[in-house]
């Protein structure tokens, strides 16, 4: 259990890590101005499952796991945000990508299997601001 609770920790840190080289240098200094300003940032999600899944309702089988669960079954991941924005409009994009695979455990009904899950998650959105945001004036004085 500590072994792979190692593996866990160093596998995350590494990923956040790789989260923060990412977005490093994406800052812009206050005298550059430009027409469009873009954002792309990598990050990463801890999910819980608590449920059942089954075929009908003649078969079901209870899940519930942790983040350290999902994890160790983990096949791939993906999750990159991406913005495009001027002083008025905003365009903004999420992408997220899971796939997670376990074997299923022997019961009365069921000999053996493979449960498999996906999911593909797009968000987009388009922005318009209404009102200026606060601004700070500096006086010299």
């Amino acid at each position: 259990m500590k072994n792979k609770f190692y593996h866990l920790l160093v596998k995350g840190s590494l990923i956040v890590i790789l989260c923060f080289c990412f977005t490093m240098g994406s800052a812009q200094s206050a005298d550059t101005v430009k027409k469009w300003n873009f954002l792309t940032d990598v990050y990463l999600m801890l999910p819980n499952m608590d449920g059942e899944t089954g075929v009908g309702n003649v078969v079901t089988v209870p899940i519930d796991a942790n983040t350290g669960d999902i994890f160790s079954k983990l096949k791939m991941a993906g999750m990159l945000y991406f913005e495009a924005k001027t002083e008025k409009w905003a365009i903004t994009n999420d992408f997220v990508y899971m796939k997670l695979n376990q074997e299923v455990t022997p019961g009365k009904v069921i000999e053996s299997g493979d449960v498999t899950a996906k999911e593909f998650i797009w968000e987009t959105a388009g922005l318009y601001r209404l009102h200026p945001f606060w601004k700070c004036v500096l006086v010299d004085g």
